[in-house]
């Protein structure tokens, strides 16, 4: 079959196993650098709305294809994950590797979450080998103009980011802080390496089935061989009202702006229900 338009599930599809010492699962699956912003996210899965910047270094919607992953147990609230993704073909209408080729999106996460009363905490680590597609931009919260020159993974022969963060819990207000930085090298010569780093501070405060979750991030790009020098600053405002135990109604607001090589280059404010 058509490995890229023909996918069982474009999102998350997996078979696995699981007991007392081990949980290992196969398939399509959210990356252990996702599991970890996750985990921190006080704002709902991380939410593309602008003025969530530091969601932008999140590959592939955060999952691998063709991945193994294992997931430990918790000891004292500290649970440990790996993972090892093949990718996809090269091409569309490949179904296997030839050629000696490596396979699109070839890609290896690490992660370790502790989780124990009011604190959470969380540091992560993934690596994407020759992704042979734009694997994640800043189009989707920058607007247009968006940094034209920018595609992480793009004519990539590796992409690598580690994130950290952490939240607690006051009881009144909900804290975190997450922190992602992001290196993409590039296969042509000439090209230089280019880099992000992804900065995000949140406050939720509960008022009986209402929370107001308040965002602030920026992050900065950097590539030299084509003059780029950008930086990303935003914030959001969002009201969450659980209806039931599985279904939240929402209102969000974000505003997100771009500084390109000293100068503004766009402005982009949302909403969203």
């Amino acid at each position: 079959p058509n490995e890229v338009t023909e996918d069982l599930n474009k999102r998350v599809s997996i078979v696995g196993l699981s007991g007392n010492f081990v949980s290992v699962t196969i398939g399509r699956q959210y990356t252990p650098y996702h599991n970890v912003q996750i985990a921190i996210d006080l704002a709902g899965n991380l939410n593309a709305t602008p003025g969530y910047v530091v969601n932008n270094h999140n590959f592939n919607g955060g999952r691998a294809s063709n991945a193994v992953n294992y997931q430990s147990p918790s000891f004292g609230g500290f649970t440990a994950a790996a993972q090892v993704g093949a990718g996809g073909a090269t091409s569309a209408s490949e179904t296997v590797v030839t050629g000696g080729a490596q396979a699109e999106g070839k890609s290896f996460g690490l992660s370790g979450i502790y989780a124990a009363g009011p604190l959470v905490a969380g540091l992560a680590y993934n690596d994407v080998t020759n992704p042979n597609a734009t694997l994640v931009g800043y189009g989707p919260i920058t607007g247009t103009p968006a940094i034209a020159t920018v595609g992480f993974g793009a004519g990539s022969s590796e992409v690598k980011v580690w994130a950290a963060g952490a939240s607690y819990d006051f009881t009144v207000v909900k804290a975190s802080l997450a922190y992602s930085r992001l290196t993409d090298t590039k296969s042509a010569a000439g090209v230089s390496e280019l880099t992000s780093n992804g900065y995000n501070f949140s406050v939720a405060a509960p008022f009986g089935a209402t929370t107001l979750v308040a965002n602030l991030g920026r992050a900065t790009v950097k590539q030299d061989s084509s003059a780029t020098d950008g930086t990303i600053t935003g914030f959001q405002l969002m009201a969450n009202y659980s209806l039931s135990k599985r279904t939240t109604a929402y209102a969000v607001y974000g505003n997100a702006k771009l500084d390109l090589n000293g100068s503004e280059a766009s402005k982009r404010p949302s909403t969203a229900v």
